[in-house]
């Protein structure tokens, strides 16, 4: 009869004699779903009569193929693979091969991955041994974890601890301990309030921008406001945080208005050419990635970050160039009316809506431009939009689409 002994989180876990753990049946559903829907279309398309030739034949031939892999593969993996937990070890078993490891060779334990995928690290004590990681989304896998919990120290609720312990000591942020306590309180309240309003203003920027210009200005001064809260926070304040670190973080602050004003650059400032904004751009850029660098002190610990960093002020500069190029432009348009050669729809994890136009004005070839739903549905093939070129405000020259004439009837 197997025993209980209670955890730290009033979770009952087995002790006496080991008990094995196999895969949920939530991931064995998975593999067989995903792979029977891939056989299953396979044999839909053979079976329609619409394959026309070898690459049809051959395309349901991998579709099916993969299907069954997935199928197959997937229920042998998931039943071959377990967790034997005991108070004295505890072991991994998977086909590609397992690892044991003792309790008292373990020093601590860390969490990592999502809700749905997550892992729990074994960290042993020797200091160049491997870390031995045990997937959580097994049957009662909270019971794995809390076997964990009960037996070892966090190492991350250490290691923030520590870094905690680090912050109150430095002088640089008070002049006694309680001040320093309340500059990293206030610090934190001041971090997590900017990367909110980023994520307010991001949400109304990408899906809701109306008014436009109030939208696009405030998407534009959040990457400001994230790299002033850095610089009056002395380095306290981070661009990236973790489960270890204690430091308040504004990386997302920076990250999700300059996604919001780059996907809006993409649909409402058309360039005619792409050669003129790559100056401009990697002006801005590095600019951008200068100032991550100067005031997020961390960034040029290691080169990783710093590419990080170099990446991150690169995008975020190039849509601020972008978007300030179309929204500073006081230049008159030039309006040429153009004919629609054809309107697409294309569906995946996004839906765009494009319409191919003839050639115009320094466009010599029939090209795609995206737009938004609203004129797609009210412009015709062979009707016409109006096109209205601009200089741009950085000598970037761009236009915008406006709804034009519809097609003449036929006599």
């Amino acid at each position: 009869m197997t025993t209980l002994a209670p955890s730290a989180d009033h979770t009952s876990v087995p002790t006496d004699p080991p008990r094995i753990y196999r895969a949920s049946v939530g991931m064995r559903v998975l593999f067989s779903v995903v792979g029977a829907a891939g056989f299953a279309g396979a044999v839909l398309l053979l079976g329609s009569g619409s394959p026309r030739g070898s690459s049809d034949l051959a395309l349901a031939a991998m579709i099916g193929g993969v299907g069954l892999w997935i199928l197959g593969y997937g229920l042998w993996w998931m039943g071959a693979t377990r967790v034997i937990l005991s108070e004295s070890s505890i072991e991994y078993r998977s086909p590609l091969g397992g690892r044991r490891i003792l309790v008292a060779q373990v020093r601590g334990y860390r969490i990592r991955g999502s809700k749905d995928s997550r892992t729990m690290e074994l960290h042993p004590k020797a200091p160049r041994a491997e870390v031995v990681k045990i997937p959580l989304n097994f049957r009662k896998g909270g019971e794995i974890s809390a076997w964990g919990a009960r037996l070892f120290p966090d190492l991350d609720e250490l290691d923030r601890l520590a870094d905690r312990r680090a912050i109150l000591a430095e002088e640089e942020y008070g002049f006694t301990e309680a001040d320093r306590e309340a500059f990293l309180e206030r610090a934190r309240k001041v971090a997590g309030s900017t990367v909110g309003v980023a994520m307010v203003v991001s949400f109304w920027a990408g899906f809701l921008p109306r008014p436009f210009t109030w939208a696009m200005g405030a998407a534009s001064c959040l990457p400001f406001a994230a790299l002033a809260v850095g610089f009056l926070h002395r380095g306290l304040v981070r661009l990236w945080g973790s489960k270890e670190s204690a430091h308040p973080h504004v990386g997302l602050a920076i990250v999700l208005p300059s996604f919001a004003l780059g996907a809006r650059a993409v649909m409402e400032f058309h360039l005619v050419s792409i050669a003129p904004v790559v100056a401009p751009s990697l002006l801005a850029g590095a600019v951008m990635s200068a100032c991550i660098l100067a005031v997020f002190r961390e960034t040029r610990s290691s080169l990783r970050p710093l590419l990080v960093a170099v990446a991150l002020g690169l995008a975020s500069g190039a849509a601020l160039a972008v978007q300030a190029n179309g929204l500073l432009d006081s230049g008159t348009p030039v309006v040429h009316e153009v004919r629609v050669l054809g309107k697409q729809v294309s569906r995946g994890k996004t839906t765009t809506w494009s319409v191919r136009l003839a050639p115009w004005g320094p466009r010599r070839h029939a090209a795609s431009t995206t737009i938004g739903r609203d004129l797609f549905d009210r412009i015709e093939v062979g009707g016409t939009v109006s096109v209205h070129e601009k200089p741009g405000a950085l000598g970037v020259p761009w236009f915008f689409l406006a709804e034009g004439k519809p097609p003449a009837s036929p006599p």
